[in-house]
């Protein structure tokens, strides 16, 4: 917000920004406890190999290469979505995993498939190189179709342990102080508008637009700098960068002509004789 009577930008409480080390010290923490504990259960345990190397390998996958972003009941749902889909790939990976010729044919097709669906970007995007990992271990290790329940019984009880480790277990959610800079920039740019709106004087503007433009170039930097971009619906991670882009017009917009001191004297000029 902005005084009306000095046009100048009101302070707001400074937050602390996201760390990207504290972000990767989240990721691999927790990945350092979950996997050996997986591997000592599996192990010691169930006492199958099959199971035990693609529960391991399904918590790495999940956890590291994918860790998916966003709120709890959307990152619940894409660790789901992605242990069922990796299950499909383990399966028709070790289908196909005797034959060399099969195999590398249906890895052609599988990372093509799974390369043009990260285009439409959210989940997708992040999930490719777990799922890709999945079908590359299933057709790597070749085994019978009799070991398809031991590779799905691993795969799914990493699903299960990634699915409860991402939701509960020290998660960062980068996306909800991301959204608290695209507010405070919202705001910023909103009481540039005012200023523009009520014809204030250049002395008068400077300020809120630099104030207007440092947090927009915040926002900026933080998104670009953000682990894991794709934290929702495609529709909503494409929206924000929209915003970001509008913003950023905004912001610029009144360092253009029609805002210098003589196209101001003639508007009012205008104003004044109509």
């Amino acid at each position: 917000m902005i005084d009306s009577e000095t046009a100048q930008p009101r302070s707001r409480a400074p937050e602390a920004r996201s760390n990207p080390r504290l972000v990767a010290l989240h990721r691999s923490v927790r990945a350092a406890i979950v996997n050996p504990a997986t591997l000592a259960v599996t192990l010691l345990l169930i006492r199958n190999l099959q199971v035990a190397t693609f529960a391991v390998f399904g918590c790495f996958a999940l956890l590291v290469m994918a860790d998916f972003g966003g709120r709890r009941p959307a990152r619940a749902v894409a660790y789901v979505a992605a242990a069922l889909a990796g299950a499909a790939l383990i399966a028709l990976g070790t289908l196909v995993s005797p034959n060399a010729v099969a195999g590398s044919i249906a890895m052609l097709v599988v990372a093509f498939t799974v390369s043009f669906a990260g285009v439409f970007g959210g989940y997708l995007a992040a999930a490719q190189s777990a799922l890709l990992l999945a079908f590359v271990l299933a057709v790597a290790i070749p085994g019978p179709a009799s070991a398809i329940p031991a590779r799905l019984a691993g795969w799914m009880l990493a699903g299960a342990i990634s699915t409860l480790a991402g939701v509960f277990f020290w998660p960062w959610f980068e996306r909800v102080a991301l959204s608290k800079r695209a507010a405070e920039a919202c705001l910023a740019v909103a009481d540039l508008v005012k200023a523009l709106r009520h014809n204030e004087d250049e002395h008068q503007l400077k300020p809120l637009q630099t104030a207007a433009r440092a947090t927009v170039q915040a926002i900026r930097t933080e998104y670009s700098r953000t682990a894991m971009r794709p934290a929702g619906p495609t529709r909503r991670d494409r929206a924000f960068v929209e915003l970001m882009t509008e913003l950023e017009q905004i912001v610029d917009f009144p360092s253009g002509p029609s805002t210098s001191s003589p196209c101001r004297r003639a508007r009012a000029s205008m104003r004044a004789t109509s």
